[in-house]
């Protein structure tokens, strides 16, 4: 008997020990958002995970959403958000590289552009060590490169351009000579994007004068100090020639901008009323993006882990977006 006893209390113990192990364990319970999981899309390039990682976890802490990240491209997410109204969120969505999608869903009211993704518009640029403007202000100028050569005692000044089959090495070879730096440059041509930050460094390490092209948001324009370069107005009609390898007679233009925004669909408003706010004013510094990829590159970290790094590390930046005013 005492034996049968003991064999009955060992099972129950074992169930409630089991029940407990099981409410410990199990997911958490969201309220916000009226129950409904929030879907946010990571568009699988550096930044555009790193993004949806944030606002995964400041839907998660501060608004008690369920939200969940889930894979897509900018070439197929307007047609998932169109058909189903899925992900509800894009953190980084490149409008100008996908114009045709994009104003299909905007007519059609399926989705709305909440906010800038990131601060600044032009993203591309020729960009000089920092020391360049500090030894001669007036190098900030482009239109007063012609005179750099000059200035620092130099037959040629060394300009890092992309690589031969990227768009942007038609661009810089037509800037280059509508700028008539043809015989003050010494154009030097990578093989790869690997080279290309090689060849970057060097000119730091070397304190060497030197001039590059370059894109934001990217780790190396953290890592070093630089200066991007006042390139002049952009000029719509002349950009197109820019791009054509046998342009006649190039203009000189600054790149153009592009439209990056954090795009909600439409059910949002609906479903989540109290993210409107939050999603108008989510838009990051630039410079704090190029943060971010160097810590991830440094770190050799993920995306949900540079996330972390920033919510715990940028009060001052994300904590407006929670609590603003607008």
């Amino acid at each position: 008997m005492r034996g049968w006893a003991a064999a009955i209390f060992l099972v129950l113990g074992t169930m409630w020990a089991t029940d407990g192990f099981t409410q410990e364990n199990a997911e958490p319970t969201f309220a916000g958002c009226r129950g409904v999981t929030v879907t946010i899309a990571d568009l699988q390039w550096p930044s555009a995970s790193i993004l949806a990682q944030i606002h995964r976890q400041i839907l998660r802490d501060e608004f008690d959403c369920d939200a969940q990240v889930v894979q897509s491209d900018l070439a197929n997410v307007a047609a998932t958000i169109d058909a189903a109204q899925e992900p509800n969120i894009v953190p980084e969505f490149w409008v100008t590289r996908v114009a045709a999608q994009w104003n299909a869903i905007g007519e059609a009211q399926r989705a709305f552009m909440a906010a800038q993704t990131f601060d600044q518009t032009v993203l591309e640029g020729w960009f000089v060590p920092q020391k360049v403007i500090t030894d001669f202000p007036q190098l900030q100028q482009a239109a007063n490169l012609p005179n750099m050569p000059e200035l620092y005692a130099r037959e040629k000044i060394r300009f890092i351009t992309c690589p031969e089959k990227w768009a942007c090495h038609v661009i810089n070879d037509n800037l280059i000579a509508a700028f008539g730096v043809q015989n003050a440059f010494d154009v030097v041509v990578p093989q790869s994007r690997f080279e290309m930050d090689q060849l970057i460094g060097q000119v730091i390490s070397g304190r060497e004068p030197a001039v590059f092209y370059y894109w934001q948001p990217n780790a190396v324009l953290h890592q070093f100090e630089f200066a991007a370069l006042e390139m002049g107005e952009f000029l719509a009609d002349a950009y197109p020639c820019l791009a054509e390898t046998d342009c006649s007679a190039p203009q000189i233009s600054d790149f153009p901008s592009e439209q990056i925004g954090l795009i909600a669909v439409s059910d949002v408003r609906g479903d989540m009323p109290e993210l409107l706010g939050y999603l108008r004013r989510a838009t990051i510094p630039i410079a704090v993006m190029n943060e971010l990829l160097a810590v991830q590159e440094r770190g050799n970290l993920n995306a949900e882990a540079v996330a972390t790094h920033f919510i715990a590390t940028m009060p001052q930046v994300w904590q407006g977006w929670v609590s603003g005013s607008n």
